[in-house]
């Protein structure tokens, strides 16, 4: 086993021969040969915005409540709002958004009872109130959509690339942003 282990490695260590560096022909590769390195798995892509998700979710519960206000059934009324000050923090929840989910919440009901007193200091009574808390709604809504459910940005991608070129090769780095 030894003897023939031996003949092996002479056999190969014969056959290998090497020319003197300035005999060497440099290898020439075609470009379109040349192919960067990529990743295996592009986990980079952004999330697209789901505002329209929020938007419409809102103009259901918008619908719903002046339904409920000519039909005088404060049940549906309260039904309604309810359905207004969860819908957006639901969808941001089904995106994987919980803290874009509480900031919802605290929108849906914040502005609407800050915008309420604030127009009832008007003078208006009642009627200044619910229409401060209409414009604090809707406030609420387009921030929402607008600012919270617009989705994520893409991340940054970089690739290590590889060439050879006469004489050498060139080894860098390429990205997008």
């Amino acid at each position: 086993m030894r003897m023939r282990t031996l003949f092996v490695l002479v056999v190969f260590v014969s056959a290998a021969r090497a020319e003197p560096p300035g005999l060497t022909e440099p290898v020439l590769a075609p470009p379109s040969s040349v192919a960067p390195i990529e990743p295996v798995e592009d986990t980079t892509a952004g999330e697209p915005s789901y505002w329209h998700q929020t938007a419409l979710l809102d103009v259901a519960a918008v619908g719903a409540m002046a339904l409920a206000i000519e039909a005088e059934s404060s049940e549906l009324v309260i039904g309604s709002l309810i359905a207004y000050a969860i819908t957006g923090p639901t969808v941001h929840a089904m995106h994987h958004h919980g803290g874009r989910a509480v900031g919802s919440l605290l929108l849906r009901v914040s502005l609407p009872i800050v915008g309420g007193f604030a127009f009832d200091q008007t003078g208006n009574g009642y009627e200044g109130f619910l229409i401060g808390f209409a414009v604090g709604m809707g406030t609420a809504m387009i921030i929402d959509s607008a600012l919270l459910a617009r989705g994520t940005p893409a991340k940054p991608r970089v690739a290590p690339m590889m060439a050879p070129v006469a004489g050498g090769g060139t080894v860098g780095i390429r990205g997008a942003f």
